[in-house]
């Protein structure tokens, strides 16, 4: 007679802290320590190239649309697509911004952040022209090739017949990128 009552309270229990579970403590990778190494290094990852001249215009819009920072990357290598990571905005040089991871965690199931490739895109319509430029860093997508797991090797954007940011394979940094900013380490950890 008390076996039907005491299913119902399992079931119910299970019903109740299942969401709670996924929502506060579930992750859905380990922890990769060369990582998150990499990111307390802070890296160039990304590169927006403006309009010379109006470099500090610039830094501010993408400060605007930065908002608090944080973004996954469901299209980066491993273990990016596993992570929350915050980006801050510095200026270069004359018309170009660079983008730093600042931080790194860990996402949860239930992590309702922005997808960095859309919020790029959105940024490439909204604050660069068509005749500027971007670079990204290679571990920011998926390798496609064994040329793109090599060091110093990343993706170069431009503007799209849409007006879309449209990336290619780059064997190098472009030269408006040139010379490497100061602290920017020149290597990335092998996963």
């Amino acid at each position: 007679m008390i076996e039907p009552i005491v299913g119902f309270l399992l079931c119910g229990a299970l019903a109740l802290f299942l969401p709670l579970y996924l929502k506060h403590l579930h992750r859905e990778a380990a922890p990769d320590p060369a990582f998150e190494a990499w990111v307390a290094q802070r890296p160039l990852v990304a590169a927006l190239r403006g309009r010379p001249g109006a470099g500090v215009d610039l830094l501010y819009r993408v400060r605007a649309q930065l908002g608090p920072g944080e973004f996954y990357n469901p299209l980066g290598g491993y273990p990016w697509q596993h992570y929350v990571v915050t980006l801050e905005a510095r200026q270069l040089a004359d018309g170009v911004v660079g983008l730093y991871p600042v931080a790194a965690r860990l996402g949860r199931e239930k992590d309702l952040r922005p997808r960095l490739d859309g919020w790029l895109d959105q940024l490439f319509r909204d604050a660069l022209g068509p005749s500027e430029g971007v670079w990204l860093h290679a571990r920011l997508r998926r390798r496609t090739s064994a040329a793109l797991a090599r060091e110093g090797l990343g993706w170069t954007g431009s503007a799209a017949a849409d007006g879309h940011l449209e990336l290619t394979p780059a064997i190098a940094r472009p030269a408006w990128l040139e010379p490497v900013p100061q602290g920017a380490p020149a290597t990335v950890p092998t996963t």
